[in-house]
């Protein structure tokens, strides 16, 4: 009777597994920019992204159609912490706007830059079939360590009903997002 009970067991146990889709993880990507905003040749150094503590997760969240409730994945994820795939993101665009200059993440205090570019991610939401949105601030900072100018950025695209979609669109958002810092930096550079 106990082998039967052990054999029914493992049986159980063996119809359970294989049964959970595996997970999906997700990169942001830049994307080439149409257009060069300064042949001038910066150092821009970029902060770790600082972002929403409802993001701050492995999963990737979405918002239902009434907004107030969330949609948390267990099975669309990220590939690294979004903090930093922002920060790299933002690089990357930003290396395409200003192909003269150096863009990179900012890894030590002590590193001299022209600009340091600090992203504060308060929103970044989708509604399948409806749109996207991303909704921050950025801060410039100088040479001198002071804040030349802040400013806010909101961005929205319509969305399909994938996650890879969902992806997709925040990363045309993000570039939009470098879009703007670079041409506020421009315009710091050229009104100096």
């Amino acid at each position: 009777m106990k082998k039967i009970f052990t054999l029914l067991f493992i049986l159980f146990l063996t119809s359970c597994v294989g049964t959970t889709k595996p997970s999906q993880f997700y990169t942001l990507k830049p994307l080439p920019a149409d257009k060069i905003i300064s042949t001038y040749h910066f150092n821009i150094g970029i902060e770790d992204a600082r972002i929403a503590r409802y993001l701050d997760k492995p999963q990737i969240v979405l918002s239902q159609d009434n907004l107030l409730e969330l949609r948390i994945s267990e099975l669309n994820r990220w590939v690294e912490p979004l903090s930093s795939l922002i920060q790299q993101t933002l690089c990357d665009d930003l290396s395409s706007l200003f192909p003269n200059s150096i863009v990179k993440k900012r890894t030590l205090s002590s590193e001299k830059f022209d600009y340091v570019i600090l992203f504060e991610l308060y929103q970044m939401n989708g509604i399948f079939e409806k749109s996207a949105s991303l909704s921050g601030f950025y801060s410039l900072i100088n040479s001198s360590g002071d804040i030349v100018a802040r400013k806010k950025v909101s961005f929205s695209a319509p969305l399909e009903d994938t996650y890879l979609d969902y992806v997709q669109v925040q990363s045309s958002l993000l570039q939009k997002t470098a879009l703007s810092i670079a041409q506020e930096i421009n315009r710091l550079h050229t009104s100096k």
